[in-house]
């Protein structure tokens, strides 16, 4: 697992925090391959521990996102996705200018949980973040569940 004060580093020397543009296909399969190496491995830790915490989890792939789910009762109690965005950088400004289909593009992660929906780099991101940015909103989430119980 690597630790994300490494590529918050790695940027640093690099001299940008701007994303690198990627060629269509190569964007599209840096997305996959962060999902499938990052994202997952996150997921089946945190799986693992709600497990064995008496929890029920369930951990979908599609082809753009992986999505942890926490049951209770049965039911979907809490549900966190990350999804894969692959865009042209500043073409809705002016669409008859747009890029073509080879034109470089940007990836991004979108995740979504109760808490709203955020954007994020994916040289930003790390397992460790997932795990806390899950923890932080399934925290908040437990809170509100107490807090209607009562």
């Amino acid at each position: 697992m690597s630790d994300d004060w490494k590529s918050k580093l790695a940027n640093v020397l690099r001299g940008s925090k701007r994303p690198a543009r990627k060629a269509p296909a190569e964007a599209r399969a840096y997305v996959k391959q962060f999902i499938d190496d990052t994202v997952l491995p996150a997921f089946k830790t945190l799986a693992a521990e709600l497990d064995a915490s008496g929890c029920k989890t369930r951990i979908e792939r599609t082809k753009h996102q992986a999505v942890l789910t926490v049951m209770r009762d049965g039911q979907e109690a809490f549900t966190y996705a990350v999804r894969g965005r692959v865009f042209h950088k500043m073409t809705f400004a002016f669409p008859m200018y747009g890029a073509g289909d080879d034109e470089p593009r940007m990836a991004q992660l979108e995740i979504n949980d109760p808490d709203g929906t955020h954007e994020i780099d994916l040289d930003e991101i790390s397992q460790q973040y997932i795990i806390d940015d899950f923890i932080e909103g399934y925290a908040k989430w437990v809170g509100w569940r107490r807090e209607a119980e009562d």
